[in-house]
C-alpha cells in the first residue's frame, strides 16, 4: 500500500499550497532542480480523478481575489479526499503517485476561479460515482522536470519548463500536472519533498504565426 496512505497526504497539501496555481508574489525559486527539463514522452495510464472548483468550498463571503493559498488548501485536501476514499472502498491499490493538474493561470484568474483535478494510477477500469472519473490518459509527450523541495519553493523549477519550451519551439497541449513522488506525509522536512512537472507539448507547427511579445 505504498501510495494509499493519503489521509496524511491530504493534510499536508491542504496546509501548504500547490506550486502551479500560486501567486507568484507568494512563490520563491530555490527548489533544487533533480532532474532538468526534456521533452520525453510519458506512458498511457488510466486514473481515478476528481475534479474541483475552488468556488465550491468558499467561505462566506467568498474567497479573496489573492486569497490562493485558502482556495487551493481547500481543493487540494476535499480533491485528495475524495480520491482515497473511492480507492478504500473500491479495494483499489494505486499503480502510481498522487497528481494534480491545474487548469487556469493564476496571474490572470481570480483564486475563486481556480479548478484543478486530483488523481492516482489504477491498474484496470472500475465503475465511476457522482465525485470519482475513471479516465483514459493517452500517451503524450511532455516537457518534464523533477525538483526536490515544498511546491512553494518551485518557481524556479517552472520557469526553467517555460523557457525550455520556448527555446525549443514548443506548444502546450494540455494542462499542466504535478507528480507527488515524496510528500509531506514521509517527511517532516519540506526540502524532502520530490516532485514531477509533466506538462504536455510538442513541436510547434512550421507554419504557426509566431506569438506576440507584450
Amino acid at each position: 500500500m505504498k501510495y494509499l496512505s493519503l489521509a496524511a497526504f491530504a493534510l499536508s497539501i491542504c496546509m501548504c499550497s500547490v506550486s502551479f496555481a500560486q501567486d507568484d508574489a507568494a512563490m520563491s525559486g530555490n527548489a533544487k532542480i533533480s532532474k532538468t527539463p526534456e521533452l520525453t514522452t510519458k506512458p498511457a495510464m488510466i486514473a481515478a480523478t476528481a475534479f474541483v472548483r475552488a468556488a465550491d468550498f468558499a467561505p462566506e463571503g467568498g474567497w479573496g481575489e489573492k486569497d490562493y493559498d485558502g482556495a487551493i488548501g481547500a481543493m487540494a485536501m476535499n480533491g485528495a479526499m475524495r480520491v482515497m476514499a473511492y480507492m478504500q472502498e473500491k479495494g483499489i491499490t494505486p499503480t502510481g503517485p498522487m497528481f494534480s493538474m491545474w487548469f487556469e493561470d493564476p496571474t490572470s484568474t481570480t483564486a475563486g476561479s481556480l479548478t484543478s483535478k486530483w488523481g492516482m494510477p489504477i491498474a484496470a477500469d472500475n465503475e465511476p460515482t457522482s465525485t470519482i472519473t475513471i479516465e483514459n490518459f493517452p500517451e503524450m509527450q511532455a516537457v518534464t522536470c523533477t525538483y526536490e523541495g515544498h511546491p512553494n519553493t518551485a518557481m524556479n523549477a517552472w520557469n526553467d519548463v517555460m523557457k525550455f519550451a520556448e527555446s525549443n519551439g514548443l506548444v502546450w497541449t494540455g494542462a499542466p500536472m504535478e507528480v507527488y513522488h515524496k510528500n509531506g506525509m514521509e517527511s517532516t522536512k519540506a526540502e524532502d519533498w520530490l516532485v514531477e512537472i509533466v506538462w504536455p507539448a510538442m513541436k510547434k507547427p512550421a507554419d504557426a504565426p509566431a506569438e506576440k511579445q507584450e
